[in-house]
């Protein structure tokens, strides 16, 4: 993200969520560390103290990046984020691509600009295949 947007927090932060929504999309079998903590009832397991300072690492990571990106209250979002990730990922796996997890990165971007962190102006979207193929008819290209 950082080398996709040097210098640019807002756009590192809004491409964060869309990189994560494309991997939780294409993924099937959801987070790793977050099935094996599920599966490791044994309180004080070694494995779930690895599993929690993993999490927590990422979480204060992504905390850095909406402070760094002006965030009214960059743990909060952080935590909201991140709640909004397992979610998603939980909601593919039981309902599958077309439940909730779709909504990802729209829930996403409207919770990131609600705490004061607007999305930066973006080019026009790709025009669709049927688009394109009218403007080659017209003899637009």
């Amino acid at each position: 993200m950082e080398a996709e947007s040097p210098g640019d927090p807002v756009a590192q932060l809004y491409g964060f969520v869309r990189k994560v929504a494309k991997f939780i999309a294409d993924d099937q079998r959801g987070c790793d560390l977050a099935n094996a903590a599920v599966e490791l009832t044994e309180a004080g397991h070694p494995a779930l103290k690895v599993i929690e300072a993993f999490k927590v690492q990422q979480r204060d990571r992504l905390a850095k990046l909406c402070q760094a990106a002006g965030a009214s209250e960059p743990g909060v979002l952080a935590d909201s984020i991140v709640l909004l990730i397992e979610g998603a990922r939980v909601s593919r796996r039981s309902v599958g691509t077309e439940g909730p997890s779709a909504n990802l990165v729209r829930t996403a971007d409207a919770v990131i600009a609600s705490f004061g962190v607007p999305p930066r102006e973006t080019a026009s979207p790709e025009p669709k295949a049927d688009e394109k193929r009218i403007a080659r008819l017209n003899g637009v290209t």
